[in-house]
């Protein structure tokens, strides 16, 4: 639940403030104030749980996504389900344009916007399961590296994203 109100607000923004993230073409580095503290030793995670809430939303949920998913993505998706559990990997450029075809259904109102938010839940439970998977033997600059990388592909992939928005709207 805390997951769909969260990303329906981001949602609810983009439309309310696209006339400001639509002509964005790049991040910028954010000024640091002071000296960051050292993050305590995280408890080790455990990521059955997360796997099975993937799982269960690729029996539950697949004809939902496919409505807000383009077909490539569903198929990309749906051959995560034969990954051994220990190699398991939800590509960060999948990540992306999973997230991106979600806020175009959002905007389009393909579904009722609850129930849309609400099948995002074990999509990203299969995205958290990979992230922790990729980075439980690194250090904290691996950690660093695996969320610029996303963020990379989050800023090449959107183009796509400001097309169909556009389109969508026309």
């Amino acid at each position: 639940m805390v997951l769909a109100q969260s990303v329906g607000g981001i949602f609810h923004s983009m439309e309310e403030y696209e006339s400001s993230w639509e002509t964005i073409k790049a991040s910028s580095e954010v000024p640091l104030y002071g000296d960051p503290e050292a993050a305590p030793d995280p408890a080790p995670l455990h990521t059955g749980r997360m796997m099975s809430g993937f799982k269960q939303g690729l029996r539950d949920l697949l004809p939902l996504w496919e409505l807000i998913l383009s077909r490539d993505t569903v198929g990309q998706i749906m051959a995560l389900d034969i990954q051994d559990p220990e190699d398991f990997r939800f590509p960060p450029a999948l990540w992306v344009q999973t997230v991106y075809d979600f806020a175009l259904a959002y905007h389009n109102q393909t579904l009722h916007r609850e129930h849309m938010l609400k099948a995002l839940t074990p999509l990203y439970l299969g995205r958290t399961a990979s992230f922790v998977l990729e980075t439980q033997h690194g250090d904290s600059s691996d950690v660093e590296r695996t969320v610029e990388t996303l963020c990379r592909e989050f800023e090449a992939s959107k183009s796509y994203l400001v097309e169909q928005w556009r389109w969508r709207d026309e």
